[in-house]
C-alpha cells in the first residue's frame, strides 16, 4: 500500500471519528439550543440539499484544483460543525450545520476521487473497503470515546476535542498528503462535462447502482428501529441491532474487497446485490417477526455497505481518468437523492403497512443485479489504478 493511500486512510479514520460523533449528538444539542424537532428535521434536510449541490460542484473543483485540495476544503467542515457545539444561538447552530453539509459533500468527492487515482489496481477492492471503514470503524470508535467525554465533562470539552481533532486532520491533509501527479490534463477537462457524461450508458448504470441501494438505506435507517420496537423490541434490541449490523458490515466490506482484488468486481457485485434483494424482500415477508426482521436487516446493512465499497472500483474500471471526478460527483448527487426519497417514501408507506416500504424497495432492487452484470461485462478492465 503506497504512502498517499496510507495517509488517506488515516484521514478517513480520524474524520469518521469526528463526523459520526457530531452527527450522533447534534439532535440533542440542537434541542437544547431551542430548536424544535420539526426545525431539526428541516435543518437536516437543508444539510442534505447543500450536499447535493456540493456533489456537482465538487466534480469541477477536483479537476480544477486537484483531489487533495478538494478533500482539504471538505475537511474544513469539521471546524464548522465543531464550532456549533460552542454556540447557544439556534440560528448559528442551524447555519453552521447546513454549511458543513456542503463541505462534507466536497470531502466525499475529493476522498473518493483521490482513492481511485492513488490506489494500485490490484488492491483497489481492499483499499476501497478500508476507505469505507473510516466511517464504520472510525465512527464507532469516535462516538464511544467522545460520548464518554461528553457524558462526564459536557459540551465545552466535547467541542474542544472535536476542534482539536479537526485541526490535526487539516494539518495532515495539507502537509503529509501528497498531491497526485496523475490527473486530468487541462485540454481533456472540457470533454468531461456533465452533459457528455450523461450520454454514456456506463454512467447511467452507475447512477442506478448508487440510487437503488441508497433508496432502501434511506428508509431503513429510519424504519428498522421503529419496526423493531413495534414488534416488541426494547431500546437494548435497537442498540444490539446497530452494533451487530455495524460489525457485520465491516466484515462484509473486507471480504468483498478481498474478493474483488482476486476475481474482479463482477461476481462480488452480483453476490452483494442479489443478497440485498433477498434481505429486503425477506424483511417484507417476515415484517411481523422480530427475529427475522433483525436478521434480514443486518444482512441488508452488510450488503448496502459492501456496495458502497464497490462503487469506487466500478467507477475506476468503467471510466477513463479524466471522467472519474465528475462521475463520482454525479452519482454522489444521486446518493443524496436516494437518502431523501427513500426516507420520505418509506415513512409514508410505513403508515399504510409495516411490510409495504420494504416490498416496494425490494421490487425496485430487482433491477440492480442485471444492471451490475451489464456494467461489469462491458467495462474495460485495464484502467483501475494509476
Amino acid at each position: 500500500m503506497n504512502r498517499p493511500v496510507r495517509i488517506l486512510l488515516l484521514l478517513q479514520f480520524l474524520g469518521g471519528a469526528i463526523l459520526v460523533a457530531q452527527r450522533t449528538f447534534f439532535p440533542l444539542y440542537a434541542d437544547g439550543a431551542g430548536l424544535s424537532p420539526t426545525a431539526i428535521a428541516f435543518v437536516n434536510g437543508g444539510r442534505q440539499i447543500t450536499g447535493m449541490l456540493a456533489a456537482l460542484i465538487g466534480g469541477y473543483l477536483a479537476d480544477a484544483i486537484g483531489r487533495k485540495w478538494t478533500y482539504f476544503a471538505g475537511n474544513v467542515a469539521f471546524l464548522f460543525s465543531g464550532l456549533l457545539f460552542l454556540s447557544d444561538s439556534p440560528t448559528a447552530v442551524s447555519v453552521l450545520w447546513i454549511a458543513s453539509g456542503f463541505l462534507f459533500g466536497l470531502r466525499t468527492l475529493g476522498g473518493q476521487s483521490y482513492l481511485v487515482d492513488a490506489a494500485e489496481s490490484r488492491r483497489l477492492g481492499m483499499t476501497s473497503a478500508l476507505f469505507t471503514w473510516g466511517t464504520t470503524i472510525g465512527g464507532a470508535t469516535g462516538t464511544l470515546l467522545l460520548g464518554v467525554l461528553l457524558d462526564r465533562s459536557g459540551y465545552g470539552p466535547f467541542a474542544s476535542s472535536l476542534l482539536s481533532l479537526a485541526a490535526v486532520v487539516l494539518l495532515l491533509n495539507a502537509l503529509a498528503m501528497p498531491r497526485l501527479r496523475s490527473g486530468p490534463r487541462v485540454d481533456s477537462r472540457r470533454h468531461a462535462s456533465y452533459r457528455s457524461l450523461l450520454r454514456r450508458p456506463d454512467v447511467l448504470m452507475l447512477t442506478a447502482l448508487r440510487f437503488l441501494p441508497t433508496f432502501y438505506w434511506g428508509m431503513a435507517i429510519v424504519l428498522i428501529p421503529l419496526l423493531l420496537v413495534d414488534l416488541g423490541g426494547s431500546t437494548l434490541t435497537v442498540a444490539a441491532y446497530g452494533t451487530v449490523s455495524q460489525v457485520a458490515a465491516s466484515i462484509a466490506q473486507i471480504l468483498t474487497g478481498r474478493f474483488v482484488d482476486k476475481r474482479g468486481p463482477r461476481v462480488p457485485s452480483m453476490v452483494v446485490l442479489i443478497g440485498l434483494v433477498i434481505a429486503i424482500v425477506g424483511t417484507a415477508v417476515f415484517a411481523g417477526n422480530l427475529v427475522m426482521v433483525f436478521a434480514m436487516s443486518a444482512v441488508a446493512a452488510s450488503a448496502a455497505w459492501s456496495m458502497s465499497a464497490l462503487v469506487p472500483v466500478l467507477v475506476a474500471i468503467s471510466l477513463p481518468l479524466e471522467h472519474r471526478a465528475k462521475t463520482l460527483g454525479w452519482i454522489h448527487l444521486w446518493w443524496n437523492i436516494g437518502m431523501v426519497v427513500g426516507s420520505s417514501v418509506g415513512g409514508a408507506l410505513f403508515e399504510a403497512g409495516r411490510a409495504l416500504p420494504f416490498a416496494v424497495a425490494g421490487v425496485l432492487m430487482v433491477a440492480a443485479p442485471f444492471v451490475a452484470h451489464r456494467l461489469t461485462t462491458g467495462a474495460p478492465q485495464g484502467e483501475a489504478g494509476v
